[in-house]
Formats: structure tokens, sequence, C-alpha cells
């Protein structure tokens, strides 16, 4: 999910931070279904040229982690377990 992009522009450079969450689903060594979560900001800058607006650099902050248990029906099973 991104959330929150508010472009402040100057002239011909515009700055931006944008907040997000990424999530990544797996299982852990026992085939427990996890969530690793991570609670990120984009830290971008901004240039117009000719063509429109380009991304001239983005710096990635990682504010916050989390790992937890989820239920899901819709992870593979762990490739060991598939036969069974």
């Amino acid at each position: 999910a991104v959330f929150n992009l508010v472009p402040v522009i100057k002239g011909d450079t515009a700055r931006a931070e944008t907040y997000g969450i990424a999530r990544h689903f797996m299982r852990d060594s026992s085939g427990r279904p996890l969530c690793y979560e991570m609670t990120i900001r984009y830290a971008d800058q901004f240039v117009r040229t000719d063509g429109g607006w380009l991304l001239a650099e983005r710096k990635l902050q990682l504010d916050a982690t989390h790992t937890f248990s989820v239920e899901s029906r819709h992870l593979a099973p762990r490739e060991d377990k598939a036969d069974e």
C-alpha cells in the first residue's frame, strides 16, 4: 500500500515524501504462515524535463518492521509437504 504522496514544486524541481506498508507472506521452517511487514518512506527528488517530470533520486527509509502469524489459504504449501 502506498499513501500520501504530496509533492512540493519549486520551478523545475520537486520533492515528495511517500509513505507505504509492504507485506511479505512466507512460511517459517515449520510451515507456519507468517507476514513480514515493513513501514517505509520514500524521499524522492524530481526534475522537470522537456519530456515531463522524471524521478532524479529516491531514498528509502525503513521506519519499522513486524513479523506475525497469519491464517492463509493462499500460501503455497511447503515443497517438502506438497506430496503428502
